[in-house]
């Protein structure tokens, strides 16, 4: 048996964008033949607004072979989610913790609840999970050595630490708050995936957005992108001094537009992108005028139609410091590559770094180059 699982819609009638993902996830599910979509809190951007109730009653009655199953975030309230639509017998709202069996696996529907750790309610449910393989579906924070903060909101939410997950039998682990998408191979602590929010809130909430598909008998788990009307992109570019400066930076820009993994027709009708440059150049006036047409030429929007944003690109002219930076920086990719023969190595090994993870992002050394040959 499949489960679609989302989380975080926050629907709002001023943004009709969020509507239209929940109304792709469900015709999607519908489509594969799933029956049961499960949305982990935040439901509602605004507790209380009632004018977002259609947001959910429209999408609802449009799929009504599909069960929606809800437990209120920090942004919904249980008398907010009871008023929505009581009228809707395929609309499931959880305000008390609740088990529902879904074939080969018991879930465990976790409403949030503002002030106490989750461990503290999950000690309770312990008689109502009994001895059964089971999930958890709730809504707060994991906290672990490398915590995921939520940008938009300051404080730790009902907190799931890693030695709550000893709990017997708990499979895995489905935690709404958290826009930003846990990666399917990296769960934290191996059991705990955010879904991420469906679409993006604003442009801080980058790319594709999914929901995901969990496979309640092999335990597997998917997901699907969602066909989302606004896609915002947040990109920072480095400009290096050179005579091909331009060059540089059209090819970086095309490239991450390719490795946005969206359609062309995604850039043109529903991409906003948000672009700042850093860095140095020889002829800034020039790099911008002509970065600008590239811009206009791609068809992607900007972002509220700011930008793009070279305050922080200096002009220079030093010929032996364009020097040193070509040097500087082809060392660089060579160090990235591998392929850069250290002096004084005894074993003759080439030289690599690791650019990333923990590690800074080789746009960020790159950075650091310029401001070390350049800064006064």
């Amino acid at each position: 048996m499949k489960i679609a699982i989302s989380a975080d819609l926050h629907l709002n009638p001023n943004y009709p964008e969020r509507t239209d993902a929940l109304e792709d996830i469900l015709l999607q599910a519908e489509s594969e033949g799933i029956t049961n979509l499960i949305i982990a809190g935040d439901l509602f951007d605004k507790d209380g607004d009632t004018s977002a109730y259609d947001g959910l009653r429209e999408p609802c009655r449009n799929h009504p072979s599909i069960l929606v199953h809800v437990i209120p975030g920090n942004h919904d309230s249980d008398r907010s989610l009871l008023d929505v639509a009581p009228d809707l017998p395929n609309l499931h709202v959880y305000i008390n913790p609740h088990v529902e069996i879904f074939k080969s696996i018991a879930v465990l529907f976790l409403p949030y609840r503002e002030g106490i750790p989750m461990n503290d309610v999950l000690l309770e449910c312990k008689e109502m999970i009994g001895d059964e393989p089971w999930a958890l579906i709730a809504h707060g924070d994991f906290i672990s050595r490398v915590r995921e903060p939520n940008p938009r909101e300051k404080g730790i939410y009902m907190p799931l630490k890693p030695g709550d997950l000893n709990h017997p039998n708990l499979r895995q682990v489905f935690l709404g708050h958290i826009h930003k998408p846990t990666p399917l191979d990296r769960p934290l602590a191996g059991k705990v995936l955010h879904p991420g929010s469906p679409q993006g809130l604003d442009i801080t909430e980058c790319g594709p957005r999914r929901f995901l598909v969990y496979d309640t008998e092999s335990g597997g788990i998917s997901e699907r992108k969602v066909n989302s009307s606004k896609i915002f992109l947040n990109e920072t570019f480095l400009s290096i001094p050179s005579c091909h400066e331009f060059d540089l930076l059209a090819k970086a820009f095309k490239t991450r537009l390719e490795e946005s993994n969206l359609s062309e027709s995604e850039l043109r009708e529903k991409t906003q992108i948000r672009i700042r440059v850093e860095g140095y150049a020889l002829k800034k006036d020039e790099l911008v005028v002509s970065f600008r047409k590239l811009i206009r030429e791609s068809g992607v929007s900007l972002y509220k139609e700011d930008g793009p944003n070279f305050d922080s690109v200096s002009t220079v002219s030093d010929p032996q410091r364009k020097i040193l930076t070509r040097d500087s920086l082809c060392n660089l990719k060579e160090l990235a590559e591998g392929t850069l023969k250290l002096p004084h190595d005894e074993n003759g090994d080439q030289g690599k770094w690791d650019f990333g993870q923990d590690e800074p992002s080789i746009e960020e050394v790159r950075m650091a180059v310029l401001e070390a040959i350049y800064k006064k």
